[in-house]
């Protein structure tokens, strides 16, 4: 026999015996709050009061006290033993489900910010233009660039030679061909 499970919906199987039992309302251990070890599972708790109890509100931001990651963005078992991103949580919280594809930018531009009126949605393309506003995107070319193999002085020595290939030019330069396909064609470089 096919039900819905009692927490998160999911359909699952379960026998008529199991329900005359008072059993088969969850579809897993951990949705009926018991973990594998027997002790109670703190994910019974629904993410509507697990959620705001981690966020420290102060008058600006609302940051977020649990997991971080290294880029400081803050992350939360949401259903089974799925994380997401908490200012998307947030927001999904406050206003409603959203397309998936869409992110959650901060206008606050502090990525551990849960604070709702700080959250809004945009494309992938909103996203690099606001990381771009921020100045988070810089996109360093030539020798503003710490990885830079050239200077200044060579690319315009590369750019003027004619007549020779680019894998020719690469050998003497010790670079790849590639980065010469860049120069020539003023990619890589400020002129």
């Amino acid at each position: 026999m096919l039900r819905n499970c009692e927490v998160c919906s999911k359909r699952f199987r379960t026998s008529i015996y199991d329900i005359k039992q008072g059993h088969g309302r969850y579809c897993s251990r951990q949705c009926k709050g018991i973990s594998s070890r027997g002790i109670p599972s703190k994910r019974r708790i629904p993410i509507e009061k697990r959620f705001w109890t981690k966020v420290l509100k102060t008058d600006g931001c609302w940051l977020w006290q649990a997991y971080k990651h290294p880029k400081g963005y803050g992350y939360v078992g949401v259903e089974g033993n799925r994380n997401d991103k908490a200012h998307r949580v947030a927001y999904r919280l406050t206003y409603g489900d959203f397309d998936r594809k869409l992110h959650v930018l901060h206008k606050c531009d502090n990525p551990p910010c849960v604070r709702p009126d700080h959250l809004f949605l945009g494309t992938n393309l909103d996203n690099i233009k606001d990381r771009m506003a921020k100045g988070r995107m810089t996109g360093l070319k030539g020798e503003k660039n710490p990885r830079a193999k050239l200077t200044m002085d060579q690319a315009r020595e590369i750019r003027a030679i004619k007549g020779i290939s680019q894998e020719k030019i690469a050998q003497r330069y010790h670079v790849t061909q590639s980065l010469i396909s860049k120069i020539k064609l003023k990619q890589n470089w400020d002129y």
